[in-house]
């Protein structure tokens, strides 16, 4: 086999073959990659490797916990999903508006199980009389479809068999439903920031940065200023239309989708919002239901 002196001056008896090098290489490269990165919470670039590209899997630095029969009623969004499922099942067929959208009668009983509360709605801006007015509505019928476990066809919605089966446990329908939203559904196509990477992306960081400071009330700023220092090539990536305007539009962008739309929705976070129109700052604090439901394993030392 081929040897090869890599320091013929300092080391001139020491060869190594070319599987040695490879390996000296990669053993360089590793310990390179298990150093701990402030950016990353301590993680090192290859336990965010496995965050990034593994997230929520059951051998993933972060997973979720199986919830115990009473814990799925904390989560606004899935209860929603959940019950226009079970609508459909006692309806036999729901039939939709001639625009596709869930009759107004059905909205209403909906919105009226009081899961979840819309500001615009509850304070009188929005009259709630069709399935547009409600944000959460609106994603309940959509995530229902998307995700297969309703079928719509001539303009009516029926159960899946696939959807019948998850609808007798609620331990496999949450599974279902969560693992899609994070992974298959498009957080963007349901606002109008653009930016479609944003907050999807290293949505199991956001997990992290919760589970490790969601004790203490933290503003959605801090959030999203850890989010950005860990992730600066997304920022750097956008263009500003006026100087000086990206960071803020993203920061705002960031908050929206992570948790407005996506853990305040399934009940992961409780949001204390002080002030008023732009002046509005929202604080964030974890619920017990995150602590149920969501695993984050620290990082190596």
């Amino acid at each position: 086999m081929m040897k090869i002196n890599l320091f013929p001056d300092e080391l001139p008896n020491e060869e190594f073959t070319m599987e040695e090098l490879q390996q000296a290489l990669d053993q360089v490269m590793n310990d390179k990659n298990g150093q701990p990165v402030p950016e990353f919470e301590g993680y090192s670039p290859s336990e965010m490797f496995n965050i990034l590209h593994h997230p929520l899997e059951e051998s993933s630095v972060v997973y979720l916990r199986k919830l115990k029969k009473d814990d799925y009623v904390q989560s606004p969004l899935y209860m929603q999903i959940k019950s226009l499922a079970e609508i459909i099942k006692r309806e036999g067929t729901v039939k939709l508006t001639p625009n596709g959208y869930l009759p107004p009668k059905l909205v209403i009983e909906l919105y009226n199980l009081g899961y979840f509360k819309e500001d615009n709605i509850e304070q009188g801006y929005v009259k709630l009389k069709r399935e547009n007015d409600s944000d959460i509505i609106s994603l309940a019928h959509y995530i229902l479809v998307s995700s297969g476990v309703c079928l719509k066809r001539h303009s009516k919605l029926s159960l899946t068999l696939k959807g019948r089966k998850l609808l007798e446990s609620d331990a496999d329908l949450f599974k279902h439903l969560f693992l899609f939203f994070v992974h298959r559904f498009n957080w963007s196509s349901f606002d109008n920031w653009g930016m479609e990477e944003v907050g999807q992306f290293g949505v199991a960081f956001s997990l992290i940065l919760v589970n490790k400071y969601g004790d203490q009330s933290k503003t959605s700023e801090f959030y999203a200023e850890k989010y950005i220092n860990a992730f600066p090539m997304l920022i750097d990536s956008f263009e500003a239309a006026v100087p000086g305007t990206l960071e803020g539009f993203f920061t705002r962008c960031y908050c929206s989708r992570t948790f407005n739309r996506f853990l305040s929705y399934w009940g992961l976070i409780n949001i204390d919002r002080q002030g008023k129109a732009f002046d509005t700052v929202e604080y964030i604090t974890k619920t017990p239901l995150f602590d149920k439901l969501v695993v984050c394993v620290p990082p190596d030392k």
